[in-house]
């Protein structure tokens, strides 16, 4: 029994044209949209929805969503009923679906059964000879923007792909 996938993650945030201000400047986009109020924002690569921006008094945690595809899904849901955690109704405005539950500290956690969708660049990003170990391969260079260790395809907000 697991969780494959954080699915997305959802704040609460007092100015919702700031909050996503700020994670449009490093490259979000605009995700699908599924009703309510929240603002949607994902990688470009991604085909879902990673950031949701919920309007509220201040800034938290709105609730964290994980994937558990296939049988997973019940044999999590039975390991968190055996566990003695109780299910609870979503937070205001957050997606239906998948078993919720309040972790020990009480924030909002959903389980949903399924997997990330993620859409893969059709070519390696590209990085400016001067920023690249030249003995790394393109295989190598997109393995490592998997992993998060470089620039998302496109470069940064000056155009810049920087390898780590």
């Amino acid at each position: 029994m697991a969780v494959r996938a954080l699915l997305h993650y959802a704040l609460e945030v007092p100015d919702q044209t700031v909050g996503e201000k700020f994670y449009r400047r490093f490259g979000l986009v605009d995700g699908p949209t599924t009703g309510g109020n929240a603002v949607r924002l994902r990688p470009s690569p991604l085909a879902r929805n990673a950031v949701l921006l919920y309007g509220g008094p201040k800034k938290r945690l709105h609730h964290l969503a994980f994937g558990a595809p296939g049988d997973e899904f019940e044999a999590t849901r039975e390991s968190l009923r055996r566990a003695g955690v109780r299910e609870v109704d979503p937070p205001r405005g957050a997606p239906e679906g998948g078993v919720w539950v309040r972790d020990p500290d009480e924030n909002a956690i959903n389980v949903r059964p399924e997997a990330i969708i993620t859409t893969w660049p059709s070519s390696p990003p590209r990085a400016r000879a001067s920023t690249m170990v030249r003995s790394r391969s393109a295989t190598s260079t997109r393995s490592r923007w998997a992993r998060g260790r470089c620039s998302p395809p496109g470069g940064s907000q000056r155009g810049d792909s920087v390898v780590t």
